[in-house]
């Protein structure tokens, strides 16, 4: 923001007037002598510092500095330069009144006499605390977030600008490969130049964010499943300039999953399976459980487990401990006789398995409570 300037004309005319009281109201000001004496100050850098004037005149600039700093050769050289007429101008940390840290933008800027003589230094402050602590915080959380994301950015045509370790580690490249190659790199083949590829990246474009579950291939050629998030970025006229993509590797979940689905279909089609809230509402069934008890889904699902049993045995206390406690979490098997659609008696060997939550609750799709489980054997 500021440039240092120093003065070499010795008078003092209207214009020099008009633009030190425009300065003075609106920055802070502050005059030393060549050794770092402080001379005067104004309010405005006064209420930065939080200091009053009998506080600082006759102080050394030091005041304003952390103690190893002040201590330091590079805080003499500081003054070494503004001394010999060399104006300096930065982003300082200081210290206020009471150990406050401070951010300025400043410069220091010496004064001249007739002959071409430094005779004093002035300095020009605006207090940009806020603003740098505000970029610190972003700046450590964008570290935060690379430290635990895969990230990856790209300019509005997909051309790869950068990406982190994690990211080059899931993806199995180093930098130096993908460095100005393009998104496609590790998309599908059959997904290039498709419609939906090229909509995907002109909504990009157009400052439309992206999150999904993503098919990507890494370097060998292995399929990787990334949860992730296209976020384009946009600059001062609100206008996208670039994408930053956040990502993490959920390939394990996703084949975890699909073993799972796996075994889950193998077992379906030799099980029958019902699967209940923790009331006892029908939630779903397979075709194997219907043909046993002569329903179709439609007709059962939403209905009670009540209803394949005897309304004696469903209205006792033995049913409503039964379900009391499988939502407790306890596994109940054994034979059960049941009912089937039209009242014909059906004898299974079954287990209800309640499904638990990572703290080991049962829980259900529908409500935060839980799901039994019934696993068939006609």
């Amino acid at each position: 923001m500021f440039r240092a300037f120093s003065r070499r004309v010795a008078p003092t005319n209207d214009e020099d007037h008009f633009l030190v009281a425009a300065l003075n109201r609106a920055q802070g000001m502050i005059w030393f002598d060549l050794d770092g004496t402080i001379l005067d100050a104004n309010d405005n850098f006064l209420s930065i510092v939080g200091y009053q004037r009998d506080e600082v005149q006759g102080q050394a600039h030091r005041i304003f500095v952390a103690p190893d700093h002040a201590a330091s050769s590079e805080y003499d050289k500081f003054w070494k330069k503004l001394s010999s007429g060399e104006p300096i101008a930065d982003t300082f940390l200081r210290i206020g009144k009471n150990g406050k840290r401070i951010w300025l933008e400043a410069s220091y800027n010496p004064i001249f006499d007739a002959d071409g003589k430094p005779v004093k230094v002035v300095k020009f402050a605006i207090d940009v605390t806020e603003a740098k602590e505000k970029a610190a915080d972003a700046a450590s959380r964008l570290d935060a977030i690379s430290k635990s994301y895969a990230v990856i950015e790209f300019d509005l045509q997909g051309t790869i600008l950068t990406a982190n370790e994690n990211f080059l580690k899931t993806m199995g490249y180093r930098l130096s490969d993908i460095l100005g190659q393009h998104h496609s790199l590790f998309m599908p083949r059959e997904t290039i130049g498709t419609a939906a590829y090229h909509a995907f990246w002109e909504d990009l474009r157009q400052g439309t964010h992206k999150v999904g579950e993503f098919k990507r291939i890494d370097r060998s050629g292995a399929t990787r499943w990334l949860q992730a998030s296209y976020s384009p970025i946009l600059d001062a006229s609100g206008k996208a300039y670039k994408i930053v993509k956040y990502a993490s590797d959920i390939t394990q979940e996703k084949d975890r999953a699909a073993e799972n689905a796996g075994q889950m279909a193998a077992i379906s089609k030799v099980q029958a399976i019902i699967e209940f809230d923790l009331e006892g509402k029908i939630l779903a069934a397979n075709e194997n459980f219907c043909a046993t008890m002569g329903y179709s889904i439609d007709e059962i699902r939403g209905q009670r487990h009540a209803i394949f049993v005897e309304p004696g045995f469903a209205n006792s206390e033995d049913y409503r401990s039964f379900w009391q406690k499988l939502r407790q979490g306890e596994f109940q098997s054994g034979e059960f006789r049941r009912l089937g659609k039209n009242g014909g008696e059906v004898w299974i060997q079954a287990s209800y398995n309640p499904i638990l939550d990572s703290d080991g609750r049962p829980f259900n799709r529908h409500s935060p409570s839980g799901l039994p489980l019934d696993f068939k054997i006609a």
